[in-house]
C-alpha cells in the first residue's frame, strides 16, 4: 500500500530538488527515498524507476520553461510590441537555461 500523501508528482519534485542539490547525473533513486522519507523498495511504489523520474523532472522543467516564456511574453507584449515580446522571452529563456547549468 503507497504511502498516505506521496505521490508519482510528490516524488518526482522531491526528484527535482535532489538532482538540484547533486546534478541530474548523480541522482539516485536511494536519495529520493531518503528524501521522501520512505524505503527504497516503498518507492517502487510511486514510480518504476530511475528513468521514470528523470523523464518527469524533464517534463516539469519544460513546463515551467514555457511558463515563464509565456509570462514574459504577454508582459512584453503589453509594453513593448511584439518584437519586445519575442525579446523578452528569448531572455527569459536563456536565463532560466544558465540558471539550469549554474546548478550542475
Amino acid at each position: 500500500m503507497p504511502r498516505a500523501g506521496l505521490t508519482t508528482q510528490r516524488v518526482i519534485t522531491e526528484a527535482a530538488t535532489v538532482a538540484d542539490e547533486v546534478g541530474l547525473d548523480r541522482l539516485t533513486l536511494a536519495a529520493v527515498a531518503q528524501r521522501c522519507g520512505v524505503s527504497l523498495p516503498g518507492l517502487y511504489k510511486h514510480v518504476s524507476g530511475l528513468e521514470e523520474v528523470k523523464r518527469g523532472i524533464s517534463i516539469a522543467a519544460i513546463r515551467e520553461l514555457t511558463a515563464s516564456a509565456a509570462a514574459a511574453a504577454a508582459e512584453a507584449a503589453a509594453s513593448k510590441g511584439i518584437k519586445g515580446a519575442v525579446r523578452k522571452a528569448r531572455k527569459a529563456v536563456e536565463k532560466r537555461a544558465k540558471e539550469a547549468q549554474r546548478k550542475k
